[in-house]
């Protein structure tokens, strides 16, 4: 989880968001090393309040209550996500 923590925190660094974050997309090559692969929701966050609005994405399981609400949603969105993959 700590390694995931880490590839949030720089994604959002650079501007990036998951959107949401499947199992499926987490690969375990060996007990200490992770890769994170296919990651079909990644989308670049609005950098002004006129931007467009980002979509939702992913299943709906995995989304966020601002998702679910079709409202503006931002990073919270990843730890959102990130706090049901810990909670599996």
């Amino acid at each position: 989880s700590y390694q995931i923590a880490h590839v949030l925190a720089y994604l959002h660094k650079k501007g990036l968001l998951l959107r949401t974050l499947d199992p499926n997309s987490i690969l375990i090559e060996d007990e200490k090393q992770i890769n994170m692969i296919d990651l079909p929701c990644i989308a670049y966050l609005p950098k002004t309040i006129t931007a467009p609005k980002l979509t939702p994405c992913g299943p709906h399981d995995r989304r966020s209550p601002e998702m679910l609400q079709n409202l503006t949603f931002d990073c919270k969105t990843d730890i959102w996500s990130f706090g049901v993959l810990l909670n599996e």
